[in-house]
C-alpha cells in the first residue's frame, strides 16, 4: 500500500483495477438533448450521429472533452496513443456511453461500466497498429 499521484491509497502493482469512474452525466446529457415537456406525443430521440459523439479523458477527478467529431478507434488513439501503463494500473476514457480503459498491452471497452472486454491490442511502442 501507497499513495498515488492523486493522494488517494493505491495497492501494490498486482491488485485488481479500482472501479471505473462514474460516467459524466453533464457532457452525456449534451450529447443526446432531453425531449420538450410540451410536446404532445412522445417521440423516441434520434441517436447521436457518430460525428456528435463525445470522446472524454478521465484525469484522477473529472472527465475531460477531447472531441465530439471522432469515431471510436480514434478516440482510442486520441486517449492511449504512445501511452502505457503498469501491472495494476488502468486509465479510462469514454467514447459515448462505452467505458474505455487502458490497462497494461490493451485497451478493453464496457456498455455496463463492469464487464469489459477487448477492444484493441498495444505493441510494445505503446500503439495500436490494429486500428485505423
Amino acid at each position: 500500500m501507497g499513495l498515488d499521484e492523486t493522494g488517494a491509497l493505491a495497492a501494490a502493482p498486482t491488485a485488481a483495477f479500482a472501479p471505473p469512474p462514474e460516467a459524466p452525466p453533464i457532457e452525456m446529457a449534451e450529447a443526446a438533448p432531453a425531449p420538450s415537456p410540451d410536446a404532445a406525443a412522445p417521440r423516441p430521440s434520434p441517436s447521436p450521429a457518430p460525428s456528435a459523439t463525445p470522446c472524454l479523458r478521465y484525469s484522477g477527478s473529472d472527465w475531460r472533452v477531447l472531441s465530439t467529431g471522432m469515431g471510436l478507434n480514434a478516440c482510442v488513439q486520441a486517449l492511449y496513443a504512445g501511452t502505457c501503463v503498469r501491472p495494476g494500473e488502468a486509465q479510462y476514457g469514454r467514447w459515448g456511453d462505452t467505458t474505455l480503459r487502458l490497462v497494461p498491452r490493451r485497451v478493453e471497452q464496457s456498455a455496463d461500466n463492469t464487464r469489459f472486454r477487448t477492444l484493441a491490442e498495444q505493441d510494445r511502442n505503446c500503439q495500436f497498429p490494429g486500428l485505423n
